[in-house]
């Protein structure tokens, strides 16, 4: 007790000390949760169809609303990349449409909403006419990568999927998702090279 009493101020230091230590850890989990609840999530999904018409949905899983800006398709044929944007959708008539605004796939996406990119039969065709490729190429996959702007922050934020071709008994071709969730890049070289091109397609 009397070794106490002579070290009572270091005590109280060092459980000063503990409290302030465990408090900062406390509240940098708290801020770290309330960053990752804030983070954008998109996912890229397919549906509607069991072949190459099937619908390319792309969903705002995030809790803040996102505004797409750019959608960029990498086709693999006979083994080279290729890549365009394909955010318009350069398959309807722009002068027989009732509104211009169905045109394109860019603009807002609330939390829980989504759009329709298109058919994955519509994305490969508008890739190809954009690149001046011939339209009965073999694309062996697709890659589906999506920029957007979130309500909160400056950065673009960038979600990509690979689709797989796959061709059955009866002629019927379907393209299937190789991983079983959306990458959602917020680093990294592919990061850096998806963003690029994004940023050239959004400002063409």
């Amino acid at each position: 007790m009397d070794w106490i009493r002579q070290n009572a101020d270091i005590l109280q230091l060092g459980l000063g000390l503990v409290s302030a230590v465990v408090w900062l850890a406390y509240l940098q989990i708290l801020y770290l949760g309330f960053v990752r609840q804030r983070q954008a999530v998109i996912m890229i999904g397919h549906g509607a169809a069991s072949d190459d018409r099937a619908r390319c949905i792309v969903t705002n899983m995030g809790t803040e609303p996102i505004y797409v800006i750019a959608a960029l398709a990498k086709l693999t044929i006979d083994g080279k990349p290729y890549k365009a944007s394909v955010i318009d959708r350069e398959e309807l008539n722009l002068d027989t449409l009732d509104d211009p605004i169905k045109r394109t796939t860019l603009g807002p996406l609330k939390s829980g909403e989504y759009m329709d990119l298109g058919s994955f039969r519509d994305l490969i065709w508008r890739a190809e006419r954009r690149l001046g490729l011939a339209e009965d190429c073999r694309v062996e996959q697709i890659e589906l990568s999506i920029g957007a702007a979130s309500g909160h922050a400056t950065k673009l934020v960038i979600a990509s999927r690979v689709f797989k071709r796959e061709d059955d008994p009866s002629g019927n071709v379907t393209f299937q998702p190789t991983t079983l969730l959306t990458r959602q890049l917020r680093g990294g070289w592919n990061h850096r090279s998806i963003l690029r091109q994004l940023k050239e397609d959004a400002t063409a």
